[in-house]
């Protein structure tokens, strides 16, 4: 990874909608939920 060319997002952006289709439910759960920190909004 080129670091010299790093820029932030910028604190104001969000994630939006995110539909997802795996495999194994319950390990993407803990994956997305408690290491990236994504919230469930319907399921």
């Amino acid at each position: 990874m080129d670091t010299g060319n790093y820029r932030p997002i910028d604190p104001q952006v969000r994630i939006g909608h995110v539909n997802l289709k795996v495999a194994d439910l319950e390990w993407a759960l803990r994956f997305y939920c408690g290491v990236l920190g994504f919230e469930i909004t319907q399921r």
